[in-house]
């Protein structure tokens, strides 16, 4: 679940459900997601090695800012995310945030995209 506040609260903005390897486009309302609203998600069941990206350009375009998700070992209960604008290592993530051209990644999500190994 992807949410308009920090920590995992607020209004959920949208549901995004995968398979092996998805994209969605924000700015298009793939997945009914919003552009530029996401602050936070949770991660509910992730295999081991799946990796989740978070952009704010358009098409993963990384001249602006992103973060990437690293699932170390595999989720299988709620995990959240509380900012995309960190870099952290716990247990079962890594995350690494990557600022660019001054662009704010909380609230200026466009893209998002997950490559799951299975």
């Amino acid at each position: 679940m992807v949410y308009n506040a920090a920590g995992g609260s607020g209004t959920i903005v949208c549901t995004l459900f995968y398979g092996l390897d998805y994209t969605w486009n924000f700015k298009l309302g793939e997945g009914g997601c919003q552009n530029d609203v996401a602050r936070s998600m949770s991660i509910q069941a992730a295999t081991q090695y799946t990796v989740i990206q978070i952009f704010d350009g358009l098409y993963g375009d990384m001249n602006y800012s992103w973060a990437t998700v690293k699932v170390k070992q595999a989720i299988t209960g709620a995990t959240v995310i509380s900012s995309f604008e960190t870099t952290t290592s716990q247990t079962a993530y890594d995350q690494l945030y990557y600022s660019r051209s001054g662009s704010a990644l909380n609230g200026g999500v466009s893209f998002f995209k997950v490559n799951a190994f299975t």
